[in-house]
């Protein structure tokens, strides 16, 4: 098998739409991954991500998410299907172990938000920047 005939590494991700540890870990591993000039493709779930978190926009109304889905040429599924999706994807998570959002799994290495280091001290969250986690996941999504 050459080079050409091997399968591009392949990064699973498990993450809830409405987490913003997930829109803020993906957002810094596609930064991360496009200056290493890799790329797999998940326009859409970002442009998504983008709508809610940063532009505060509704994208359970189907007339939101219908306009994204359009700039990417994707029709969106009607409701039993997407539901369908969504538990197929969550029996598959619990199958493999995810333990929260967002959860990524490359090359069989769980990795579980690393981004960030975040910490429970009593009722409040602890949370800082992980570059060291992120950097230890980036090389081994980009092997």
């Amino acid at each position: 098998m050459t080079d050409a005939d091997q399968p591009e590494h392949v990064v699973d991700v498990y993450a809830d739409v409405s987490c913003p540890f997930a829109h803020f870990s993906l957002r810094r591993f596609t930064e991360r991954r496009h200056r290493a000039g890799a790329d797999i493709g998940e326009a859409f779930n970002l442009a998504i991500r983008e709508a809610l978190f940063e532009q505060g926009r509704a994208i359970g109304d189907p007339d939101v998410l219908g306009e994204i889905a359009a700039r990417f040429d994707l029709v969106v599924p009607d409701a039993a299907s997407a539901r369908a999706a969504v538990d197929a994807d969550f029996v598959e998570g619990q199958r493999r172990g995810v333990t929260g959002s967002p959860y990524f799994i490359v090359g069989g290495a769980p990795f579980f938000c690393p981004t960030l280091d975040i910490e429970r001290q009593g009722e409040h969250l602890r949370i800082d920047i992980d570059d060291a986690e992120l950097d230890r996941f980036i090389d081994r999504a980009l092997q």
